[in-house]
């Protein structure tokens, strides 16, 4: 069965997959973007843009992390807007603690160890590492 699900290019097996996926016998795995529920909508590129013009007339860290907390993005964010909203911290803390907060936002949280690469200390990124791991969604 598992050949069948891996095997796209054998026109026998994608006549397999269409009536597994008819009769709903495919594993929820076997489509990895699904958003977690809760996530209505994904934050749109104008959200993030303006959310960015904001961030960067902050000067501190902790201003920008108290801009972040007060959650001025509405919707789930892709693991990119993460990334992209991460990396306007220049400390490793403040990365960190943008992570954190972020991550909360997530619409595909199995994708969230990837921001991993955000952090230079590998103390943070065991720290993250198992922040991670411990989300419930």
């Amino acid at each position: 069965m598992i050949e069948v699900l891996r095997n796209e290019s054998n026109p026998e097996s994608k006549t397999k997959n269409e009536e597994l996926k008819k009769e709903n016998k495919l594993p929820v795995e076997a489509n990895p973007q699904t958003p977690k529920k809760g996530c209505n909508f994904i934050a749109t590129t104008p959200v993030i843009d303006n959310f960015l013009q904001k961030l960067k007339a902050k000067k501190a860290e902790d201003d920008k992390l108290i801009l972040l907390r007060r959650n001025q993005i509405k919707g789930c964010l892709l693991q990119g807007q993460i990334t992209t909203i991460t990396s306007h911290f220049s400390s490793q803390y403040a990365r960190f603690e943008a992570l954190k907060i972020l991550s909360l936002q997530a619409a595909y949280p199995n994708q969230l160890i990837e921001a991993e690469s955000l952090l230079k200390s590998q103390v943070y990124k065991s720290k993250f590492a198992e922040f991670v791991s411990n989300l419930n969604f």
